[in-house]
């Protein structure tokens, strides 16, 4: 059986849901099953975490960012005092603009997976 695996950050990423998908899709093919994941790669294809060998890599190109702009707004949050009701409203700001900023990557991340794919 053939199996895609779509994770936008599998080869940027350490984290669980990351670990989770290579053990479970190493155990696939492992199987005997073929086993191919796309994920977000810089301009040159690059990305800095290996795939297991046994999972054929189909890295997509782009200037990803599931995070932009969120380090400049942290930065300016640090002004603004702890036990304000300025800091209570800031960080409604900053979560309001960093789940849509992760809204648009994965929305990005899917067209991109569609135009690679349409053939």
């Amino acid at each position: 059986m053939k199996v895609l695996v779509l994770q936008s950050e599998l080869g940027v990423l350490r984290g669980g849901g990351e670990n989770f998908t290579r053990n479970l899709f190493t155990a696939f093919a492992e199987r005997g099953h073929r086993v191919m994941a796309a994920f977000v790669a810089d301009r040159r294809l690059r990305y800095p975490l290996p795939l297991p060998a046994n999972i054929e890599p189909i890295p997509l190109p782009g200037w990803w960012s599931s995070t932009l702009g969120q380090g400049v707004l942290s930065s300016l949050g640090g002004y603004i005092p702890w036990d304000s009701r300025a800091r209570i409203h800031w960080d409604r700001v900053q979560q309001a603009l960093a789940w849509r900023a992760f809204a648009w990557h994965n929305r990005r991340f899917q067209h991109a997976v569609e135009r690679k794919f349409a053939r």
